[in-house]
């Protein structure tokens, strides 16, 4: 996501939606505002190298060989530019979006503004966190502590894998939830730099290992914004929080959507089987 002309701006991979490998070397800079359904998205692109305005007369029907396959299903026909000049393979926004993902955001301009209807009452305290290079920011109402994981974490057989284990907190069994597992994150964080941020849960204490905690923060009002219904997993993110300090914009984590109904007893079992354990 990105900020853009008072309004939350949704940002597609390219290279992604065309099927293209990544490639490091040649990371996107650039980001095209594109109008589609009504709605703008931004397309993340390696460069722009110019605008070209083309007559009806130079542009032709995309050849039948052409149409075979799943590469080049997204053009839309062939630019002729002029004499000497490469010819230009011209997208179909609709063929490009036209993934459920995309689709989500595909609503009327203006639903996601930045305007008074879409602030929140109150302004806030937040805690920072992040996961591999991302942040996200976490309600501090419902943070108890934030601590060190512990070398020492006892494993639970046939726990589901988000379940990282249960450690003992100043007498308590408290269940930690790797939240690497929960958004798909690489594995490449020293485990030495990860913390638990230690959440009251409906009566049972639920830690969530972060990769870092950086700071807490007080937003206002005006900067925190509903977030845009972008994927399946948007029920987590209930918010967005613009920090003027430097610019960013940041998913902010509903606690009560972090886990599922059945997620939930799980982890109030686990807590209680430890706590048994320990008295026994």
């Amino acid at each position: 996501m990105a900020e853009h002309r008072g309004a939350v701006l949704p940002v597609a991979d390219a290279r992604n939606l065309l099927g293209l490998r990544s490639d490091k070397a040649r990371a996107a800079n650039r980001v095209v505002v594109v109008d589609y359904l009504g709605t703008r998205i931004g397309l993340a692109v390696e460069r722009v190298q110019t605008i070209l305005r083309l007559a009806s007369s130079q542009i032709d029907a995309v050849p039948t060989v052409l149409k075979n396959g799943q590469g080049p299903a997204e053009l839309e026909a062939i630019g002729r530019p002029g004499e000497g000049q490469s010819l230009v393979a011209i997208l179909s926004t609709e063929k490009l979006f036209g993934n459920q993902a995309v689709n989500r955001v595909a609503s009327p301009v203006g639903e996601h503004d930045m305007s008074e209807k879409s602030i929140v009452a109150k302004g806030e305290q937040l805690l920072i966190f992040s996961l591999g290079s991302e942040d996200y920011g976490l309600p501090m109402r419902c943070v108890e502590e934030v601590v060190r994981v512990p070398q020492s974490v006892t494993r639970v057989p046939k726990a589901p894998s988000f379940v990282a284990g249960v450690v003992n907190l100043r007498g308590r069994a408290v269940p930690l939830i790797d939240q690497r597992m929960r958004f798909e994150v690489a594995d490449t964080n020293p485990r030495a730099w990860q913390r638990a941020i230690i959440v009251n849960f409906e009566e049972t204490r639920v830690g969530f290992v972060v990769d870092r905690v950086s700071e807490t923060v007080e937003i206002a009002a005006e900067d925190l914004l509903d977030a845009p219904d972008i994927s399946e997993r948007t029920s987590v993110f209930d918010r967005v929080a613009r920090l003027k300090a430097d610019g960013r914009m940041i998913l902010l984590v509903d606690p009560k959507e972090l886990l599922t109904r059945a997620e939930q007893d799980v982890v109030a079992a686990l807590a209680m089987t430890g706590s048994e354990e320990k008295a026994s």
